[in-house]
Formats: C-alpha cells, structure tokens, sequence
C-alpha cells in the first residue's frame, strides 16, 4: 500500500479538510470534513496559518468534483471504549473551591474554608454521616 504524499505549502486554491479538530465561527469541526474558510470570511492569511499549524491538510480537488456540502471519509478506526467503575465522588475531583461550595450548597452540606475539609464535609454528607 502506498501513501499519498500530502503538498506541504499552501495554495488558496486547493479545498482545505480538518486534520486535527478544532472549534471556528461557533462551531466544532471534526475531523475528515471540508473546512469551507473561503465561505466563513476566514482570511487567506489564517488559513494558512490553520494549515501551518497542522489543523487543515489541503485536498487538490478538479473543479467538477467539488462538493462542499459531502465530507470526507474518515478511515481512522475508532479508539477504544475504555470501562472504568463508576466512583460517586468523581465530580469532586476538582481544584476549584468555589466549585466544590456550589456543590456543597446544592446539596445541602456545610461550608467549609479548604478544599480539603470541603471534599470531606461532601462525601460525609453523601454517605448520611453526621458532620
């Protein structure tokens, strides 16, 4: 099997896919589809940083073979689905203590002034224990 060489400069003429996904005009563009930037008012200038940068790679397409409206088939396989068991105290896994009081107050457990104690005075509640 061979592989395509991909151009390495870019040409404003060519149609530009995604190649890593990234989010533009209030939107995320995954990867394989047409980025159609000459459509968004996206300057030359930017897309040709976007292809630099490697989130669009460039697609020589004939004139009568433009479709902007069919993405691109991606032939990556899929990642695998990792399993893991549930842990009930995974949303206090942050390092934020005015997010652990929003959850302390939303369930009803005391405030706390460290994030430790917070964590604590959260899972003790959780699990019924008097504080």
């Amino acid at each position: 099997m061979t592989r395509r060489i991909e151009p390495k400069t870019f040409s404003s003429g060519d149609t530009m896919i995604v190649r890593r996904p990234f989010r533009a005009a209030g939107k995320l563009w995954p990867k394989g589809t047409i980025f159609p930037w000459r459509q968004l008012s996206v300057s030359a200038d930017k897309a040709r940083r976007m292809f630099e940068s490697g989130h669009l790679r460039a697609q020589a397409v004939e004139e009568d073979q433009v479709d902007d409206t069919t993405p691109v088939q991606d032939t990556t396989p899929a990642p695998a689905v990792q399993t893991t068991t549930e842990d009930p105290n995974a949303d206090l896994d942050v390092d934020n203590l005015v997010v652990l009081r929003a959850i302390a107050e939303r369930e009803g457990a005391s405030l706390k002034s460290s994030k430790v104690a917070q964590r604590d005075a959260i899972i003790a509640h959780r699990n019924g224990e008097a504080e």
